[in-house]
């Protein structure tokens, strides 16, 4: 699933904000964890002026009645592209 979204601390005003592209690939499960790999990136002229974050959104039960939510991430120049 891929969506195009703009982002900032000003909502949708241009020069405020930047259009970022999310990906969020197959969802992986490993007992009683899911694992949601994502990409996010800014796009547009300015792009490779920002860093890429790959990560992994991890779900983890925590007991009975408890979900756990973790990140595991990391940051990569936005020229260095996979």
């Amino acid at each position: 699933m891929t969506a195009v979204v703009r982002v900032g601390l000003f909502g949708e005003m241009r020069g405020a904000s930047k259009l970022v592209r999310v990906q969020f690939l197959a969802p992986v499960r490993r007992g009683a964890t899911m694992i949601f790999p994502l990409r996010w990136e800014a796009v547009g002229h300015a792009g490779d002026l920002f860093l890429v974050l790959d990560a992994d959104l991890i779900l983890a039960r925590y007991g009975d009645d408890n979900v756990q939510l973790g990140v595991s991430g990391s940051y990569r120049p936005g020229r260095c592209r996979a």
